[in-house]
């Protein structure tokens, strides 16, 4: 065990980005799961410690007393790595703090301590170690009391993180009751093992696992119900283009709740911006340079002139505003920008880029053209169209450009008196490799595009 420890904490503490804040988290996050672990089964605590201390004063173990040890001996591992984990990564963002407490990574073992509280139904107390046995009883008893004055404070548990501490101390009043039963049981365990662990087992923790399961269940039925970040997530599906939920960024008042929001974009480019401040505007600077779309919700300001913003019910959908020119248009990918609205006469996307498949290759943009502008064509011509001029139609003017069978970048100054917003190529012979006994291939090829950027020339 205590090697398994020392690996695990190697490991979390090299991931570690500043060791100072990983050592005054550590434990403070250890402290949090004690406090809430022994305020919850309390009476299992005392007999696992209690038996511990009895089977290593011993030469003969008994079964139950190695079900004990082996119990806290888990318990003491989980807690710590979990608590050295927590540490790792406290303080990275906005939501991994010191006060998190996550009990879901070892919930799964918590049943253990029931089993270990039954094993002493009935254990009768004996002279022997009884001052170790009010030690025990007496600290238990001082942990319950201080997280009861406390009410937990500072630690937050979550129905995400911790849904057994959630439900238990959702409710002050009840949180109370339980906390006080809870020592009760202990202190009566301490005077009659039987009596104490009969409490225990039958009383108190049906109650307390009944009033977490009833107010954690109340807490998530409110999901039933749905929201703003729940709105904006089906909308952002259902409005933004499939290729582009990749690019796009959820910010929001809510750091948790903008997870649910991803879940239903349910993209795995999208993501969270982190950097959003509540109060501050939202600039464009800010957005991770892949991302173009911004999904916000709540009370969102964004910087003048930065966005085109949608606003809707509780939410917003903003599009970064991009400088139109330089205009470049990757043909190795399938997406096109924003600014042009169509292509047709090329075939499908390319490691390399993609072939023209008929004789003319047509680009429509938004708005027209530049006035004056540089095309800048990086592309390479198929079979009999190498070193054949192809002609680039913008409004009534012509320019003609011959091409080589290698990849190379190739400059036309084009002036657009018409204002014209189509951009046309004309290939000079289009021809399948089928038809020059290369391949099946049918496609009527000319040109292989890899680049096509416009440079506006003031």
């Amino acid at each position: 065990m205590v090697i398994f420890i020392l690996r695990r904490s190697s490991q979390v503490l090299l991931r570690c980005r500043d060791t100072s804040i990983f050592f005054s988290a550590a434990p403070r996050i250890i402290e949090g799961h004690l406090l809430a672990t022994v305020m919850m089964f309390g009476t299992s605590v005392a007999i696992i410690i209690f038996g511990s201390i009895k089977a290593l004063t011993k030469k003969d173990i008994s079964p139950e007393d190695k079900i004990v040890f082996c119990t806290l001996a888990l318990l003491l591992n989980l807690i710590v790595v979990v608590g050295l984990f927590s540490a790792s990564v406290a303080g990275t963002n906005v939501v991994e703090t010191a006060f998190r407490l996550h009990m879901r990574y070892y919930d799964f073992m918590l049943p253990l301590l029931f089993i270990a509280a039954a094993t002493q139904v009935n254990a009768v107390h004996t002279a022997s170690l009884k001052y170790s046995r009010f030690l025990t009883a007496a600290l238990v008893l001082a942990m319950i009391g201080y997280a009861a004055m406390t009410l937990m404070h500072p630690f937050t548990p979550s129905y995400v993180d911790s849904p057994e501490l959630r439900g238990y101390t959702l409710n002050v009043k009840w949180f109370i009751a339980l906390a006080a039963f809870s020592a009760v049981a202990v202190a009566l365990w301490c005077l009659s093992a039987s009596s104490g662990t009969i409490v225990f087992l039958l009383f108190y923790l049906p109650l307390s696992v009944g009033i977490t399961a009833l107010h954690s269940n109340a807490e998530v039925r409110q999901r039933m119900v749905i929201d703003a970040y729940d709105r904006a997530g089906l909308f952002a599906k259902s409005y933004v283009p499939a290729s582009e939920l990749s690019s796009l960024v959820v910010v929001g008042n809510s750091v948790a709740a903008t997870l649910r929001s991803l879940v239903y974009i349910d993209d795995l480019g999208a993501s969270r911006d982190l950097s959003f401040v509540e109060g501050v505007p939202y600039t464009a600077a800010q957005t991770p340079a892949d991302k173009k779309w911004v999904l916000a919700i709540g009370d969102i300001e964004f910087a003048k002139d930065e966005f085109e913003v949608m606003r809707l019910n509780g939410f917003f959908l903003a599009k970064k505003i991009t400088s139109l020119y330089p205009l470049n248009i990757n043909f190795r990918h399938s997406s096109l920008p924003d600014t042009v609205i169509k292509v047709t006469g090329l075939s499908h996307a390319e490691s390399w880029g993609a072939w023209s498949d008929r004789g003319d290759i047509v680009f429509r943009f938004a708005k027209p053209l530049p006035e004056k502008f540089q095309l800048v064509l990086t592309a390479k011509a198929f079979g009999p169209n190498v070193d054949k001029p192809f002609e680039v139609l913008v409004g009534h003017r012509s320019y003609p450009v011959k091409l080589t069978g290698d990849n190379a970048s190739y400059t036309l100054d084009i002036v657009n008196v018409d204002s014209a917003d189509v951009l046309t190529i004309k290939v000079p012979l289009p021809t399948s490799p089928k038809q020059l006994g290369m391949s099946q291939d049918d496609r009527t090829l000319g040109l292989g595009l890899d680049q096509l950027e416009i440079r506006k020339v003031d």
